[in-house]
């Protein structure tokens, strides 16, 4: 599934900005590194990936985002679990565009904080 997706987004990208290079920052999910991804990314002049470090939840805006909605739960008595599942639901549907780019904006400088650590090799 992931490398369907995948494959369409790269190909997306490069048709919608063709002059353009691009750089893929994936955590260390089996599936970012399935052969099939290889073999998508083999010969992409154009693209890089780069793998965070295993644990790096700082690295991640979607970490960031469940880190705030527990934040957030937490505060709140719910007793039964739908009622649970419906507070998740509506706190993370109900970020504003302004809250997510904060936690964009958050992850791309911590990870241009350790960019400086990179080698060469980490970029596949």
């Amino acid at each position: 599934m992931f490398e369907f997706y995948f494959g369409n987004l790269v190909d997306e990208m490069k048709a919608k900005y063709p002059e353009k290079n691009f750089l893929f920052i994936l955590d260390n999910l089996h599936a970012h590194k399935s052969s099939l991804i290889m073999k998508i990314m083999n010969g992409e002049d154009r693209c890089k990936m780069l793998f965070t470090p295993s644990n790096s939840p700082e690295l991640s805006p979607i970490e960031n985002m469940f880190s705030q909605t527990k934040k957030t739960i937490s505060k709140k008595y719910l007793v039964e679990k739908k009622e649970y599942a419906h507070e998740v639901t509506k706190i993370l549907f109900g970020f504003k565009e302004g809250e997510i780019q904060k936690f964009y904006r958050r992850t791309f400088k911590n990870i241009l904080g350790i960019w400086g650590s990179l080698n060469r090799q980490q970029l596949i």
